[in-house]
């Protein structure tokens, strides 16, 4: 039971960060779960991704997508919203068109 509170504890901090977009203090909490051996999922990378979106950090956004695939994480309609509207605030056009590409053929 401690496990769960401690992992739920983590991810609404990381959640939180991801709605103030404090990408900093989101990629500590991030890297804390990962050294506490928290089992990362999708709603974990997401949630990373989102803070990232909302701190304007459009290539930090796109270098936590590429972790959440090696780990095997389906990306969900989030996960391609999130990376296309930091794409687009960031001025990526050609990778916002592209991501779009992938998010309609995938669902």
């Amino acid at each position: 039971m401690a496990g769960q509170r401690t992992e739920r504890c983590f991810l609404h901090s990381l959640i939180a960060c991801a709605n103030g977009g404090k990408t900093e203090e989101a990629l500590d909490v991030f890297k804390s779960m990962q050294a506490a051996g928290v089992k990362l999922d999708v709603i974990s990378y997401n949630s990373l991704i989102i803070a990232c979106t909302n701190g304007g950090k459009t290539e930090e956004a796109l270098d936590v997508f590429k972790p959440m695939q090696a780990a095997g994480l389906k990306p969900n309609v989030t996960t391609y919203n999130s990376l296309i509207t930091a794409c687009a605030n960031g001025g990526k056009t050609k990778v916002t068109l592209e991501t779009h590409r992938v998010h309609t053929r995938v669902t």
